[in-house]
């Protein structure tokens, strides 16, 4: 087994559990204008409403191949402006062997805005 490596600072659990992780269902997907690396996504989170998340993994994978996904999201994460569009969230994925971004999805069926404890 290779051994993990640390690369940023441990935190103690107070700091963890102020990350808001939840389930969003991505019902819009489409190219970030002026971006070849930049999705914009509209992500339902059920009563919490619908976000504006962008993410950089347009060279990765196509609009199409994210709508109707369901996927985790941090949603308490400081809004902070892209070319002009605000990201209002965070979307939570992890790099494969390949450095292809691999999302983090419930094991079974959760309602949108479901969070992670």
């Amino acid at each position: 087994m290779t051994p993990i490596t640390k690369q940023k600072p441990e935190i103690d659990f107070e700091d963890f559990s102020k990350v808001e992780i939840r389930v969003g269902e991505i019902i819009e997907c489409d190219y970030l204008e002026g971006s070849e690396k930049i999705l914009k996504l509209k992500v339902d989170f059920g009563d919490l409403g619908l976000r504006q998340i962008l993410s950089g993994i347009a060279k990765h994978y196509s609009p199409q191949e994210l709508l109707k996904k369901k996927t985790l999201f941090v949603l308490n994460i400081k809004p902070r402006k892209i070319l002009g569009y605000e990201s209002q969230g965070m979307l939570f994925a992890a790099d494969n062997q390949e450095g292809r971004p691999v999302f983090v999805v419930p094991e079974q069926n959760l309602h949108n805005g479901a969070e992670m404890i």
